[in-house]
């Protein structure tokens, strides 16, 4: 990088200029220098005890007449009368603009990678998401396979559970019918597992155990002073498990009359 050479007197009048000085600035040979050169110059180089032992000036960056640069400045000694300054100086326009460009190239970079991990954030948190749905789902579709404990592949069962998924998650009334023995209990718990109701309150009632002032009763409940001995109000079965599933096995060996209460 070309260097540039300045003599000035202590009176700032450059006494000395060499060719890449001359180039950049023009030829200010026997010309007061400018403020901006007078300001780099600075007194103290011209005080006494200044002397030509003294140790090199520190670099310091200024920009004179739009040009930026790099100076340093010590006492040269001279046959002149005056006192005489050495002002060493280069051009460091492009080294700065480099520098620029760096920075602006850094910032960049800087804001891709913010922008980078904001979308990997994004995407992990994306990923968690569906991992957690993903499990949802093998453990709902775990748990209704352990739900059906029906046995076997026949048609009639393939048929059968494609007719409980069908009906699970409606909110009608589900009639169950099959000899004893059969699974009735079984296709009840597979309704039940597959309802929008499976996390709510399931209660059996085999009705053939209870006769049907009791079961009228133990469903409905009943009011205080009903009847004697209703000393206090009772909740029915159906009130208690509200949003729930009853499931009444053996309901067709209770009365006509009881069945016609349990449409109403």
């Amino acid at each position: 990088m070309p260097i540039m050479v300045f003599l000035v007197r202590d009176d700032f009048i450059i006494e000395y200029q060499n060719r890449c000085a001359i180039e950049r600035f023009g030829d200010l040979q026997e010309h007061l220098c400018c403020d901006e050169l007078r300001l780099a110059l600075g007194d103290s180089i011209f005080s006494s005890s200044s002397t030509v032992a003294d140790p090199p000036g520190i670099p310091v960056e200024a920009t004179i007449q739009g040009v930026s640069v790099e100076y340093s400045v010590v006492p040269f000694e001279s046959d002149s009368e005056k006192e005489v300054a050495l002002l060493v100086m280069r051009d460091i326009t492009r080294q700065k603009k480099n520098e620029k460009e760096l920075l602006n190239f850094n910032d960049n970079i800087e804001d891709i990678l913010k922008q980078k991990i904001v979308e990997l954030e994004e995407s992990q948190e994306t990923r968690k998401r569906l991992a957690s749905q993903i499990n949802t789902l093998k453990h709902q579709l775990g748990y209704h396979h352990d739900a059906d404990r029906m046995v076997g592949s026949s048609r009639a069962l393939r048929e059968l559970r494609e007719m409980v998924h069908q009906v699970a998650k409606s909110d009608a009334t589900i009639l169950i019918t099959g000899e004893s023995g059969t699974g009735k209990e079984l296709v009840a718990n597979f309704v039940k597992a597959l309802s929008d109701r499976d996390d709510r309150p399931f209660l059996k009632i085999n009705c053939n155990s209870i006769n049907d002032s009791i079961l009228e009763s133990d469903l409905f409940g009943y009011e205080k002073g009903a009847f004697t001995g209703a000393v206090a109000r009772k909740k029915g079965k159906f009130e208690v498990v509200n949003g729930g599933t009853i499931f009444l096995d053996e309901i067709g060996d209770i009365s006509p009359r009881m069945q016609a209460s349990l449409l109403r």
